[in-house]
């Protein structure tokens, strides 16, 4: 893929240019949005929304990062927005959300035998233990553990979308894996 071709397509406001970053970014966003959220509903909304923010601001994109980066900022932004919004509403929790909903589409779709009845139960109990420990954390301490451990940015693709200096997001990372664990141990308990 070419980036630049791609952007020049988006600031010329190509409808073939825009589809192409769908399709190039929208598991990754979605997945972010998913993560922070912990509603599918909500994902897929925040999902578009990066999307059409970032197609009416593709002006103002300088270069100065990857253009995946920058559609990251811009979700995890949404994100923290909305989860604020969330909260001053106290709307439904992760809680309130019916179990079947949990469950990550990234089984691989690669031609392989289906999985077995047993591992599709013990990988939709994996990810709802995963999706409510990370919902017992601060929505700082989600954003940095996911940008790094679930969708492996490098520290300094985080900066970008973060802006934190090295030392800070480190530290805010470690503190969150410490979170992570403790909240997932705890979870575990409760559903084994």
């Amino acid at each position: 893929m070419d980036e630049r071709r791609l952007v020049r397509g988006l600031k010329a406001y190509d409808e073939h240019a825009f589809r192409e970053m769908v399709l190039l970014y929208q598991g990754r966003i979605y997945n972010i949005c998913y993560r922070m959220l912990g509603n599918p509903c909500d994902a897929e909304d925040l999902a578009q929304e990066t999307f059409l923010r970032a197609f009416r601001g593709i002006q103002d994109y300088q270069h100065k990062a990857k253009l995946g980066t920058w559609l990251y900022r811009i979700a995890v932004n949404l994100c923290k927005n909305y989860l604020g919004y969330r909260h001053r509403r106290r709307s439904a929790s992760v809680d309130d959300i019916p179990e079947r909903h949990w469950r990550r589409t990234s089984m691989p779709m690669t031609g392989a035998p289906a999985p077995q009845p047993d591992q599709c139960y013990e990988h939709d109990l994996a990810q709802a233990q995963i999706q409510h420990a990370l919902a017992a954390l601060t929505p700082e301490a989600r954003e940095v553990l996911i940008l790094r451990d679930i969708e492996g940015l490098s520290y300094q693709e985080i900066i970008e979308v973060t802006d934190l200096p090295i030392g800070t997001l480190k530290s805010k990372l470690w503190r969150a894996r410490v979170a992570f664990k403790d909240a997932y141990e705890r979870v575990k308990k409760v559903n084994p």
